[in-house]
């Protein structure tokens, strides 16, 4: 069985302008604005709706509940959930909410989130088909994500897309510039998919 466009939806949730290091508030906000119009342009082809949940909307409680809007549509089979946010180890920055209580419908949750690899088991028991995070601090960010929601929206696997996206020459310039000029610690924006990678965007949950 494939899904059709007309019987897909994605949520888009981005939370950065309130929260990361202080000296970056105004890059944050500018990711936010711009990443929330790229990624809705990007995905509008390949998906009958294209939901924004942004700023200070998303909170554990108000991502569960967009997510539950979607799934209970009759209109819709899969949805497919792209998260910008500021992530800590174990833990989204805000709280993630009960995620556990949305499981039907869900497939691909890819998030940019620093430590991102770490929040991975709680959507993966939440019933997503796969999830993709950074194993810790984050610096490639939305210049990856261009190139792995093209891939995917395309008809590439999740594994094929992170693949195209995760580029380790690109990786290594911004880790290593994290590191020496911005001073962190615990960088390493390499991705991690867990669960099923071969799942595409026609693939059903």
């Amino acid at each position: 069985m494939t899904i059709d466009r007309d019987r897909r939806a994605a949520l888009v949730a981005l939370r950065l302008s309130d929260g990361g290091i202080e000296k970056l508030k105004w890059l944050y906000r500018g990711l936010e604005l711009g990443g929330a119009r790229e990624a809705k342009q990007i995905l509008a082809p390949g998906y009958r709706e294209v939901a924004l949940l942004s700023g200070p909307a998303l909170t554990g409680d108000g991502l569960v509940a967009a997510i539950k809007r979607l799934t209970a549509s009759e209109d819709i089979d899969a949805v497919d959930v792209i998260l910008v946010a500021h992530g800590l180890n174990g833990r989204l920055q805000f709280s993630q909410g009960d995620v556990c209580s949305v499981a039907p419908k869900l497939r691909l949750l890819y998030s940019s989130a620093c430590f991102g690899a770490t929040h991975a088991q709680q959507f993966l028991g939440a019933g997503f088909s796969t999830v993709i995070g950074a194993l810790e601090k984050n610096t490639t960010g939305l210049s990856e994500f261009r190139r792995l929601l093209r891939a995917w929206v395309g008809g590439a696997t999740a594994g094929a897309a992170l693949d195209l996206a995760d580029r380790p020459a690109q990786r290594w310039f911004w880790d290593t510039a994290a590191k020496v000029a911005g001073r962190l610690k615990r960088v390493n924006s390499r991705k991690q998919l867990g669960g099923d990678p071969g799942i595409t965007i026609a693939t059903a949950p």
